[in-house]
Formats: C-alpha cells, sequence, structure tokens
C-alpha cells in the first residue's frame, strides 16, 4: 500500500468520524498531508466519489436512520449534519433514491410491478420500478408477495407477469447456473459503500469465488470485511447482484440472506456450467 493510499484511508476514516460536522476538502488535505487536488483525485479514485459526495452519503445514512426510528425528515436531517431543509432534499434525496419524506413512510406511492415464477431452487420474485429492477426475491411462491410488501412497506404492489417476463426469464436461467444474458437496469437503493459493494460483486465471474476480504480490499476498505457482509446481507437482487459467490476466507460458505443450501446450489449449478 503506497503513502498516498494510506493517507486516503485517514482521510476517509476521518470524515466518517466527523460526518455530522463541517469539513472543507483545504482543511482535510492539510490534515493528512496532502495537497487539495491530490486528495481529490486519489480519493475519487478509491472511494469513486469526492470526499465532499462521500460525507454526503455518510449523512444520508443517518438520515436513513433518523426516518427509520420514527423522527421526522427536519430532526432526522439536522441530526445527520445537513445545515438546512434545502440540503436535506437536495443532498440525501440523490442517495436515497427518494425523497426523505417518502422513504420515511416506506416508500408510499412508489409503485412495484412484479412477477413470481418458479425455478429450479423453488419461487423466484422479480420486482421492478419505472426505473429497472428493485427486488429479485428467493422464497416459496406462497410466501414470495409478502416478502416484497415487507422490503417496501408503504409501496404499491402490482402483479405484472406480462411485463416481466422476459427479465424473469433470465432470473431463472441465472439461478439454473447460466450467464446473465439481458441487459437488466436496476434501481437499488442503498449507502454509497453497499452499492460500491453490489458492483464489485457484478465483476465476480460466473463460476468463480471471492472472499468478504477480497472484496474489501478491492473497493479500497481492506479493513471493512463485516461490513461487506452486511451489504451482501442488504441485497434485494439476488442472482443480478451476485451475493451468492462471496465466500468465507477458509472456503466456508459464510451466511446467505435466502438460505445457505439455496447459496451452495447456486455455486454448484455455475460450478458445473462454467466448466
Amino acid at each position: 500500500m503506497t503513502d498516498g493510499q494510506r493517507a486516503v484511508i485517514r482521510a476517509a476514516a476521518y470524515i466518517e468520524a466527523h460526518a455530522d460536522e463541517p469539513i472543507t476538502l483545504a482543511g482535510l488535505a492539510s490534515l493528512i498531508g496532502l495537497s487539495p487536488s491530490h486528495l481529490q483525485r486519489e480519493f475519487a479514485r478509491a472511494y469513486g466519489r469526492s470526499p465532499k459526495r462521500y460525507q454526503t452519503a455518510l449523512r444520508a445514512e443517518a438520515l436513513r436512520r433518523g426516518l427509520r426510528d420514527g423522527a421526522t425528515v427536519s430532526d432526522a436531517g439536522f441530526g445527520a449534519g445537513f445545515g438546512s431543509g434545502r440540503a436535506v432534499y437536495e443532498g440525501a434525496a440523490r442517495e436515497l433514491g427518494m425523497s426523505p419524506a417518502k422513504y420515511r413512510t416506506g416508500g408510499s406511492g412508489l409503485e412495484i410491478r412484479y412477477t413470481v415464477v418458479a425455478s429450479s431452487l423453488g419461487g423466484v420474485l422479480v420486482g421492478r420500478t419505472a426505473k429497472g429492477v428493485c427486488a429479485v426475491l428467493l422464497d416459496s411462491a406462497e410466501r414470495l408477495p409478502a416478502d416484497l410488501a415487507a422490503e417496501f412497506p408503504g409501496a404499491v404492489l402490482v402483479r405484472d407477469d406480462e411485463q416481466l417476463r422476459e427479465w424473469a426469464g433470465a432470473v431463472v436461467e441465472a439461478v439454473a447456473g447460466h450467464a446473465m444474458t439481458a441487459q437488466i437496469p436496476l434501481d437499488l437503493h442503498g449507502t454509497d459503500f453497499q452499492r460500491r459493494v453490489w458492483a464489485e460483486l457484478q465483476r465476480v465471474p460466473l463460476g468463480s469465488t471471492a472472499s468478504y476480504a477480497e472484496i474489501a480490499a478491492r473497493i479500497g476498505r481492506p479493513t471493512a470485511t463485516r461490513a461487506v457482509a452486511g451489504a451482501c446481507a442488504a441485497n434485494r437482487a439476488a442472482v443480478i447482484v451476485p451475493c451468492h459467490r462471496v465466500v468465507r476466507a477458509d472456503g466456508g460458505m459464510g451466511g446467505y440472506k435466502w438460505g445457505v443450501e439455496r447459496k451452495k446450489a447456486l455455486l454448484d449449478s455455475e460450478g458445473a456450467s462454467a466448466r
């Protein structure tokens, strides 16, 4: 690891510890011993965004927790470090994927169209918003609509088998261990860290696995192994975001949101397909 990389990690740690406080690029650069332009460039290379955007993402996560706990948008926003109502709506809405008020009500008014189909591992639910797929869930066919409602309380759920037929077919093929052929747009809401993990998971090839520690290192957060596991657990798009390809460093299965037996079956099928 280079001195610059270590400095960027220190910068990220400082932002994480002071996310609710004003931080300037110049002040942060002086603190860690880099020029502002060097810090901006290296930070964006390591974290995919500027220090300011990174701080906004952390504040949005604090806002998300406050809203889930029942705080008003105003109280949660100021508690997270947003200095004004305008900052809450302009900064946080981009990270939440919807307005803070809508997030507070569990996506109230958000329309999700879904279908439930059979696969080699049981029922599969594919749900989409106007922007793209927001959920691929694995469970018994009877339980899946309730699972979707639990993931998106307050959303309007509309069954639409015809509209989702092609995408559901591609997901069923992926569950059987074959490569994903369709280009499926995604509409996944999560923290900046979670989205970086999910993007990295999509780079793990069919028939391969990576450890939680390897994924953490690949996104520039080598000490964040547990957080990577948490991001995998928060993934709502089974197979499309292949969190089943992440295993423990000793080769053990680790956890899986939809059951370790399904995880093992997915890996076995993909391994056979890749040979």
